[in-house]
């Protein structure tokens, strides 16, 4: 896997070099918002599977999160800042 990264690297560096620091910038939030929302997913269906397999929902790692949090995918990703 790190050499298939270092590959990835290899051919992005040249490109993510051309870009403007604002465009470099916009770049790097589009992607942070796409692994949140995959995450999120990810996350969603771990806790279906987990519900179907035990009868149980996951417990949450953080505290103080209601368990609705996790799973709203109708709504639009938040840029934390």
């Amino acid at each position: 896997m790190a050499d298939s990264l270092q590959q990835l690297e290899i051919w992005a560096a040249p490109l993510l070099a051309k870009l403007a620091p604002a465009e470099r910038r916009k770049l790097a939030c589009t992607i942070g918002i796409e692994l949140r929302r995959h995450q999120r997913q990810r996350l969603c269906l771990q806790q279906a599977l987990q519900l179907a397999r035990q009868g149980r929902p996951l417990e949450s790692p953080r505290q103080n999160v209601p368990e609705t949090a996790h799973c709203q995918t109708s709504q639009t990703p938040r840029l934390y800042r």
